[in-house]
């Protein structure tokens, strides 16, 4: 027998190591989520067919950019990623879960590095509320002036200034 490639990285007569190291994720990983709720950043793995060592990380950022730590105030930046860590979603928007394995270079003259990365998503669920200041006309005839009432409008996220309000008059058959 002739063994002519190990996980399918063929034997040549290269010396150049075309292929990059492997991560693998060993959880379900990404979603959404809400303001509030926690989130366990499940343990991954990262490995090489012919570099025995690989140098493997785990960075998290927030929606604004930064580096966020986990439940217990470790700051999550090229850490471990061998272990799980919780965080708590505490702004809305993206935060980024990044992996990066690089081969050693003691061993590939010229290593190779890869990277994986997810989003874990933090949403407003929660839909603004519009309360009328007086009575909706239920219906009118062709030439009537309808005047619509006032109304207030809050949301568990976004200060009233910043909620657009659009009004829409729809005829009986429901267009508008």
């Amino acid at each position: 027998y002739k063994v002519v490639s190990i996980n399918d990285y063929p034997f040549t007569e290269s010396t150049r190591d075309l292929v990059s190291p492997k991560i693998v994720v060993l959880s379900d990983y990404g979603g959404s989520f809400s303001r509030g709720d926690t989130y366990t950043i499940g343990r991954a793995v990262a490995a090489d067919v012919l570099s025995p060592s690989v140098t493997f990380g785990l960075t998290v950022r927030d929606p604004a950019g930064n580096i966020a730590s986990d439940i217990n105030g470790l700051r999550l930046e090229n850490v471990d990623p061998t272990i799980e860590y919780t965080i708590a979603l505490e702004l809305l928007g993206q935060y980024q879960v990044s992996y990066t394995a690089a081969e050693s270079s003691a061993f590939i003259p010229r290593p190779n590095s890869v990277s994986f990365g997810f989003a874990v998503n933090v949403e407003d669920s929660v839909a603004p509320e519009i309360t009328l200041e007086g009575t909706l006309i239920q219906s009118a005839k062709v030439g009537d002036v309808i005047t619509f009432p006032g109304y207030a409008v809050t949301d568990n996220e976004t200060p009233q200034d910043e909620i657009a309000v659009n009004i829409f008059v729809l005829n009986p058959n429901g267009s508008l």
